[in-house]
């Protein structure tokens, strides 16, 4: 039964990570990262699943701790550590421990999972997104105002406006901060 549950468990989790292989247009190496970041949670959440299973009588209570746990660490402490990131506090005593628990909670396979996937949408949906546009549309939008006050997400595809700071691919799986390398090797450790 126990058994049962977890592969209803991911499945389900497989379709609501799924479909924003969408969104990642022609570069395959997107959705073979996302393929891997799956097979590798699968692997690490096995230790994890069973070492929890030893802390309660019934599976049942046990399920439930676990789901809880994934819910609390994977969705709400990946998203208050991401939207610390992207607001960009300019302090450096807050970035620095903000780094520190990014890296702390990286032990937990689901925090990883949540961190990687949504490193791995941002660079996806950065790499997409100049191919997304036909190119006789995105000529126009770059040659109707090119003025310095002109601050669109477009911008950074127009070689006029964007000049050095133009999107560039990004590969998915590297040890950049704004990649998915580290949360795709961390629980690994």
């Amino acid at each position: 039964m126990q058994y049962t549950l977890h592969c209803l468990h991911f499945t389900d989790n497989t379709v609501c990570y799924v479909c924003p292989l969408c969104f990642s247009g022609a570069h395959s190496e997107a959705i073979g990262t996302s393929l891997l970041l799956m097979l590798l949670y699968g692997l690490s959440a096995i230790p994890f699943s069973y070492l929890v299973s030893f802390l309660f009588k019934k599976g049942n209570t046990g399920y439930a701790f676990t789901i809880g746990i994934v819910s609390v660490i994977g969705v709400a402490l990946c998203s208050i550590i991401k939207a610390f990131q992207v607001v960009g506090i300019d302090r450096n005593e807050i970035n620095v421990k903000v780094n520190k628990a990014l890296w702390a909670f990286r032990i937990f396979p689901t925090f990883s999972l949540a961190s990687a996937f949504s490193s791995l949408y941002a660079t996806a949906f950065d790499n997409a997104l100049c191919e997304s546009m036909p190119a006789d549309e995105l000529q126009m939008y770059c040659e109707i105002s090119t003025g310095p006050s002109r601050k669109g997400t477009l911008d950074k595809c127009c070689k006029n406006i964007c000049k050095d700071d133009c999107l560039k691919y990004v590969y998915p799986i590297t040890w950049d901060p704004n990649s998915c390398g580290r949360d795709v090797f961390f629980p690994f450790h």
